[in-house]
């Protein structure tokens, strides 16, 4: 748990808006993934039909969460290169952070499987580090509120 700096947030919402031609929601999520990660490489020893089906269960889990969620703008990035897992590679709706401004914004700390964030409209934020499920897309309203108390 913490809270983004007035600028930080202005920059976020910002990017994610030029970069996505979108109108964002009052919370924002986002999933980042790094190149030279190796959190999937057991899965690239398998053929394109059995990755797909991770990558198609993946975006179902966005989708399903937006249904659930409208308040919400969720986002996928990846760090760019060529050296990434093909889980990665082969999802089309990873957004390239090729200025690598989100990167140098929220996610330098690099760590096996992707970090990610949710955003709240007061600024405040939770991090989750090496999120290789994306477990922060099934954050209840009751976690992010038990979390927020905590700190």
């Amino acid at each position: 748990m913490g809270e983004l700096t007035d600028s930080v947030y202005k920059a976020v919402k910002e990017y994610l808006t030029q970069k996505t031609q979108t109108t964002l929601q009052d919370t924002l999520m986002i999933k980042y993934d790094y190149n030279h990660e190796s959190c999937w490489n057991n899965l690239d020893a398998h053929g394109k039909r059995y990755i797909m089906k991770f990558v198609n269960a993946h975006q179902q889990i966005i989708h399903k969460t937006l249904l659930r969620r409208p308040q919400v703008s969720i986002f996928t990035f990846r760090e760019p290169g060529d050296k990434l897992n093909k889980i990665k590679k082969w999802d089309n709706t990873i957004i390239i952070d090729s200025s690598r401004q989100l990167f140098t914004l929220l996610f330098q700390e690099r760590c096996t499987c992707g970090s990610s964030i949710l955003i709240m409209p007061d600024k405040t934020f939770v991090f989750y580090r090496s999120d290789s499920h994306s477990e922060i897309f099934n954050l209840t309203k009751n976690q992010i509120v038990a979390l927020r108390n905590r700190n």
